[in-house]
């Protein structure tokens, strides 16, 4: 009776030690870098995408230095997708992923210029407003026309602020301006 428990104790331990061993899945990394053609230059936050029979398995982006790595991917065969603004979509298929080794895949993406719609850039505000908000008191903007009308002159800003009360110019060879007294490299 002894016998039997213990060959049954046994027989059950192989079972689920089996059962262990079939629910482990193999993994490994995908890794590599992702460069423009021509400059060699590395490509920040381009999109790596892997797929096994057009499912989407897994996506990163890569790093500041063109690098990205997808881990735990399980064995197998998959294509993936590189894609990045202003660069053509690259396809790697049949990618193989084996328990035996990393896959290191140096990517190098081929420049494709878009054309965009029309970009308009319009002013706003009023004339004689600052465009420094932390200026309460004493803040003025000059135009380019009015730098070529002030008398004196002569198309420089610089000069043309001098004229006002509490600025002047600190020398003649550069345009540095003392404002109230302060350093020229405090002026914004």
């Amino acid at each position: 009776m002894c016998q039997l428990k213990f060959t049954a104790l046994i027989f059950l331990g192989l079972v689920c030690f089996q059962v262990g061993v079939l629910s482990q899945h193999i993994t490994q990394t995908i890794r590599g870098s992702i460069v423009d053609m021509e400059t060699k230059t590395p490509l920040l936050a381009a999109t790596i995408a892997i797929y096994h029979e057009s499912e989407l398995v897994e996506a990163t982006i890569s790093d500041q230095d063109g690098l990205f790595r997808l881990e735990n991917v399980p064995v197998g065969r998959y294509t993936l997708i590189c894609s990045y603004m202003g660069y053509r979509e690259h396809e790697l298929s049949d990618v193989v992923v084996s328990a035996g080794k990393e896959v290191i895949l140096p990517i190098e993406m081929e420049e494709s210029p878009v054309e965009i719609e029309e970009i308009s850039i319009l002013a706003g505000g009023r004339k004689g407003e600052t465009l420094n908000k932390m200026a309460f008191v004493s803040g003025r903007n000059f135009s380019v026309e009015e730098s070529n009308r002030y008398a004196g002159s002569r198309g420089d800003v610089a000069r043309m602020a001098s004229n006002y009360a509490g600025v002047q110019g600190n020398d003649d060879s550069n345009n540095d301006l003392v404002i109230w007294g302060n350093s020229p490299l405090g002026v914004l």
